[in-house]
């Protein structure tokens, strides 16, 4: 099956995958949600896109696709099979270590599957990753614990071996995700959706739940734009997409003062109409991903931080847009984009850079309204 690799840092792991075959991305530093607003979308085998984008976010997670495997995610306290020979016949799967101290399966899907994202169908806590999923891995590190192979990963995804024939024949029986939905137009908007969508839209939920009371109205407008992007069109009725709303209404709980679901549902209507762009298309994001294709600027390199070095890039793309006027930008938009939080952008946006001689302030914004900066060395 090849040879063991020491796979000790990101990057290194990153285009070790990749080498194989498996398409990667990079994921939050601590945490399993992607990095970027393109999510899993973002996954390559591309060895320099790889690169490019763990030397940006070195310690980044790596977010590994799962189309075409199926990884089995046992976690503590689920057990897949209580047969010991059932058991013993796993051992030639590639097998994960998970932070908690859960195990993941790694296996090619048989010719003629189509397996989906499951979970506690096989059994209690055990759930499934493959058309549409993906998995971290070693060694990303979530709940202050690494990933870590058992049994390594050192094979292209044809030399994998495929579940035992007990597996087959359970993962056959499970089938594809269902849902209950809560009207017939949110059923058939359900019943149309590819495992590919019913991932994506699992991913906007998680990166878009509120962490602090006062934010469902700000939250539930970037969950629009996500679902706008996902469905591509805003054609669709908003009935249609009540169950994802009462999905993400549900997890947001914890962090919302007026509970009834139609204050939400109130947010997220108003939200659908008013929003102008898509997530990803907005011209800022697209202006983002430009000034990441080009060369750094050479005042970047006093910076330490690959998100600092990408802020900087960013703001020189921003001012090339804006010709010879200054340029609005939020410390939220910025943080979201660059990957960090809005007080870490606050301070590089307000003091580092202005002190830096980067960027002028030309004017503050107030009420959540973008400040203007102006980019200062050569263009």
């Amino acid at each position: 099956m090849g040879v063991t690799v020491n796979l000790t840092n990101s990057i290194n792991a990153a285009l070790f995958y990749a080498e194989q075959g498996y398409p990667v991305f990079p994921c939050r530093i601590g945490e399993k949600r992607p990095l970027t607003s393109r999510g899993r979308n973002a996954a390559t085998t591309d060895l320099a896109t790889i690169e490019s984008s763990y030397v940006r976010s070195p310690k980044a997670n790596i977010g590994l696709v799962t189309d075409g495997l199926v990884a089995i995610d046992v976690d503590p306290g689920g057990q897949l099979t209580d047969d010991p020979v059932e058991e013993a016949s796993l051992a030639d799967a590639p097998t994960q270590e998970t932070p908690r101290g859960g195990r993941h399966f790694i296996f090619r899907q048989p010719a003629g599957r189509d397996y989906r994202n499951t979970q506690s169908k096989l059994a209690p806590h055990v759930d499934t990753r493959a058309n549409g999923g993906y998995i971290l891995v070693a060694p990303s590190v979530v709940d202050k614990g690494n990933y870590r192979w058992i049994h390594p990963l050192n094979c292209t995804p044809d030399a994998l071996p495929e579940p035992p024939d007990w597996l087959v024949r359970r993962l056959d029986q499970i089938g594809s995700v269902t849902h209950a939905v809560c009207s017939a137009s949110s059923a058939a908007s359900m019943s149309t959706m590819s495992s590919v969508s019913q991932t994506r839209i699992a991913e906007a939920i998680e990166r878009t739940l509120p962490t602090i009371v006062g934010t469902r109205s700000r939250l539930i407008f970037h969950f629009a734009r996500e679902l706008w992007a996902i469905y591509g069109t805003k054609d669709v009725s908003p009935n249609q997409l009540e169950f994802h709303v009462r999905e993400w209404h549900r997890r947001a709980l914890p962090f919302i003062r007026t509970k009834p679901f139609e204050e939400t549902w109130a947010d997220f209507l108003h939200a659908w109409k008013n929003a102008k762009y898509p997530t990803g298309q907005e011209p800022i994001s697209v202006l983002y991903l430009e000034a990441l294709k080009q060369p750094r600027p050479e005042c970047v390199m006093r910076y330490d931080t690959p998100e600092l070095r990408n802020l900087v890039a960013l703001c020189r793309e921003l001012q090339r847009a804006a010709g010879q006027s200054p340029f609005f930008l939020d410390c939220r938009t910025a943080g979201r984009l660059i990957g960090t939080d809005r007080q870490r952008a606050h301070r590089w946006l307000t003091l580092v850079l202005i002190a830096d001689g980067v960027l002028e302030l030309t004017a503050k914004g107030s009420r959540g309204r973008a400040s203007e900066y102006r980019y200062l060395p050569a263009l």
